[in-house]
């Protein structure tokens, strides 16, 4: 065959043409197909260390476990794939094998291209294994094979990658080859042919298929850099490296940095402001919210955050998954150079694109950096907290405006409607596994069989409407698992053995960093279960999400756990009418608490009262009481129920008519008798905590004399701690007061409070400007004989305090205390 152009220079325009020979055997599509080049994403290539760094023999780092009995040494080999903070491996003798990539991962679609070879329709293919925890310019400049080992860290005239493309092009039936690319290669590929040029790619290239590639990055990267989203992995059902290993390794590593979301990735995105890669919320975020506003809009500001220039955070302790990391400048730099160049690269002339992107499948669209209310009142400061932000727009790791990042006359974009197919199937494809997907690999093979396809079910030219489905999201920021069961017995989640299920259908289960959480499909009741792993406290947020709007949301927050520590909540099929959260502390089996989560609102687990204290206000010359609680805050509010004949004290007498001086005194309460029945005014005081908890206090108060000598006398009736209530007997307080008005000064002050246990009095000298107390503990009635006794236990302590002190009664536990 020929390949040829025809320039008209008057229309300015150029035909592009191939002639085949008769005897030409591709003369009739489909009847063969050019060589097939393929390059993984990350983790999709083996990779080894040699003996140079201590090793007696080769050791396969990558997968980090081969089987459940050696998952005890993925850490360990994780650690061993280490880079310094140039990016550079800190062993020098790693290394990957030629075609050796992750057979898990991308078998059947290896069996597919087998199949063409076997069939005649292909030549050959090759899946080219790097190593993928480098930069692309060490992937594409350098790679020496040496005894069927490949170095990506050797320079060489020759580069591996370059050279196989070209060794393929060659025996290609072709001429030509078709790069198909997973992910994080298509950003080789893109690279690759940067570097070879528009008329040198032209000759050895056709077609590029790019397969949920990050063209533009992935909100998801910044997780994995600064908390460790998803960076936890599982296999054999057991976690078998841990999000502190692998956000420690993510730090210095080049592919996670030019997996941070661009420029052209924030303009693209910015028009969606329920889903901003970066946002802020709160006082805790202060300094963030200073310098970038409530979320972050350009490559600058992105750049600035990761490297905390604007302040707000310090590096965090590589265990400390509540704290994000500060990234590498350098890397970084890198970063932001490499997708300049990439991400307004256009294939040259001749060369087509197909891009896939999946979609319907939750995925990271962004983080959200909050203030946890639930912990601004335990703590001294606000608490930084975080969580994802989940769009239905990408295939679980990649959104759809990075992976269809492309747009031009030789460009095509594929949407695989993965919402449908898993719902269908039912199966669980996602981004790792999009190219096992039948109808993907159907998709791939008309592209190289006829270079335009109908596309198969499931593979749509356009974006799908967004889904009707209600999900359910639950965030659980805290030490213990998260599992939910439905009514089949299906389990997603973190079990209690370390082990990872998503068997409930259309359910996934996340970490990002310290949070764990779950989505399921709305509509059937489920049981949600967590159990403790260490002492601390849990926050449990709930959402209820359509497509990507979320219409409902609650959280319970502040729960204690212990190890033992174990929690269940039904999940009705309606979130409109929440279940309560029953929490047994201690695992004995016996529910210790009960918390039910409201719409709309953040419920504090906090089972404890607020406190009351009563006193005297030389500003108000009245009874003032003020409330305290173990969050820090709690409301008081007071009413007073006059009777219909109010009853006089005794500064007051002479001043009701129609009575004499005998009936008047005859009427008079004593203090003892606190006016019970006697038509006295009843004041209920009401102390309210942010958790809902009340206090609520029943007094009379038997005067209260708008005179220069104010008497101030209250009798406490009962406390009723969330409904408990306790009476109270010989329980007062007694203030007098005396004011000069025309100095505003306080003449004389004296006050008496008593309990049932204790009675202290209190008399201010203005003159020395000092108080004398008085403390006198009640004693049990005793004999006779003993009275002696009696009276030398009971003997009053007495103290001189300078000042004006003024006693108070506190209530603490149900009972009252006398306090100075």
């Amino acid at each position: 065959y020929y390949t040829g152009a025809l320039t008209n220079k008057r229309l300015d325009r150029t035909i592009h043409f191939t002639i085949r020979d008769a005897n030409d055997p591709c003369a009739v599509p489909g009847s063969c197909v050019s060589n097939v080049l393929f390059l993984p994403g990350i983790e999709g290539s083996r990779l080894y260390e040699g003996t140079s760094c201590g090793k007696s023999a080769e050791e396969k780092l990558w997968e980090p476990a081969s089987s459940a009995a050696d998952a005890y040494a993925a850490d360990a080999h994780v650690d061993e794939l280490g880079l310094d903070s140039s990016g550079k491996s800190i062993c020098p003798d790693i290394y990957a094998k030629p075609g050796d990539i992750v057979d898990s991962v991308y078998q059947s679609f290896e069996n597919e291209m087998n199949d063409l070879v076997a069939t005649g329709t292909m030549q050959t293919w090759e899946p080219v294994a790097y190593d993928w925890r480098l930069s692309l310019d060490d992937l594409l400049s350098n790679g020496t094979e040496r005894a069927g080992k490949i170095y990506y860290e050797d320079a060489t005239s020759t580069p591996y990658i370059e050279q196989t493309l070209r060794q393929l092009a060659a025996s290609s039936k072709t001429g030509k080859v078709t790069i198909i690319a997973h992910s994080n290669g298509g950003l080789v590929a893109k690279a690759l042919i940067e570097k070879l040029g528009p008329a040198e790619a032209a000759k050895l290239i056709d077609r590029v298929i790019l397969v949920a590639v990050p063209q533009s990055g992935a909100p998801a990267a910044v997780g994995s850099l600064l908390l460790g989203y998803d960076a936890g992995i599982h296999q054999f059902g057991v976690p078998i490296v841990d999000n502190i290993t692998a956000r420690l390794f993510a730090q210095n590593s080049p592919m996670t940095y030019h997996l941070l979301p661009s420029e052209d990735y924030l303009e693209s995105t910015l028009p969606d402001m329920t889903h901003r890669v970066v946002s802020f919320e709160g006082s805790a975020y202060a300094k963030e919210i200073a310098a970038y506003g409530t979320s972050i809009a350009n490559q600058t500001s992105l750049d600035d955050f990761l490297l905390a220039k604007d302040g707000g955070r310090t590096q965090a302790a590589d265990t400390d998954l509540w704290s994000a990391k500060i990234a590498n400048p350098t890397l970084v730099n890198y970063a932001t150079a490499t997708h300049a160049t990439l991400d307004y690269w256009t294939p040259p002339a001749g060369v087509s694109v197909d891009e896939v992107a999946g979609w319907g499948v939750d995925t990271v669209a962004g983080i959200d950096f909050y203030t946890a209310s639930w912990l601004d009142t335990l703590l001294t400061i606000p608490r930084r907290a975080y969580r994802p932000s989940i769009t239905e727009d990408g295939d679980g790791t990649v959104t759809v405006p990075s992976a269809l990042q492309m747009n031009g006359t030789d460009v095509k974009r594929y949407w695989v409607d993965l919402a449908t197919l898993n719902n269908d199937q039912p199966t669980n494809y996602t981004h790792a596994n999009l190219l096992d997907a039948l109808p993907v690999q159907s998709l791939v093979t008309n592209l190289l069989e006829h270079g335009t396809t109908t596309p198969p079910a499931y593979i749509k030219t356009s974006s799908p409407p967004s889904t009707s489905t209600k999900k359910l999201t639950y965030f659980l920021h805290s030490p213990l698992t998260l599992q939910i069961t439905d009514a089949l017995g299906n389990v997603t989640g973190l079990g209690t053995d370390g082990s990872v299920s998503e068997d409930i259908p259309g359910s996934s289960y996340g970490q990002f960093g310290e949070v764990k959480y779950i989505t399921i499909p709305e509509g059937t009741p489920y049981q949600l279960t967590m159990h403790g792993l260490a002492s601390g406290a849990f926050s449990l947020d709930m959402q209820e999400r359509i497509g990507d709007t979320i219409t409902a949301s609650s959280t319970i927050a502040g729960v204690p756990t212990t190890a033992g520590t174990t929690v269940t909540m039904t999940i009705p099929a309606d979130v409109s009418a929440p279940s309560p959260m029953t929490i047994d502390e201690n695992g004995d089996g016996t529910v210790d608490a009960t918390v039910t989560p409201k719409l709309g609102q953040t419920v504090l687990f906090d089972i404890t009262p607020p406190e009351l204290q009563v006193t005297f206000s030389t500003t108000t010359q009245a009874v003032a009481w003020t409330a305290t609680d173990n969050s820090g805050f709690a409301t008081i509010i007071s009413t007073t129920t006059s009777p219909a004949h109010p009853v006089f004290g005794k500064g007051m007498k002479g001043h009701e008519p129609g009575k004499d001086k005998a009936e008047k005194d005859k009427d008079q309460p004593s203090m003892e008798q606190g006016g019970k029945g006697l038509g006295l005014p009843v004041t209920i005081v009401t102390a309210r905590d942010a958790a809902g908890n009340t206090t609520v206090l029943t007094y009379t108060q038997t005067a209260e004399l708008p005179f220069s000598s104010a008497h101030n006398a209250i009798m406490l009736q009962s406390i009723a701690y969330n409904g408990a209530t306790t009476t109270f007997s010989s329980t007062s307080a007694v203030y007098h007061a005396a004011f000069n008005r025309r100095k505003d000064t306080l003449e004389a002050f004296s006050a008496d409070l008593s309990t049932a246990s204790s009675t202290v009095t209190a008399v201010y000298e203005p003159r020395k400007d000092e108080t004398l107390i008085t403390m006198t503990t009640k004693q049990e009635q005793r004999p006779d004989r003993f009275q002696w006794l009696k009276k030398l236990v009971t003997r009053p302590e007495r103290k001189i305090l300078p000042g004006l002190v003024i006693p108070y009664i506190q209530t603490e536990n149900g009972r009252v205390i006398i306090g100075y």
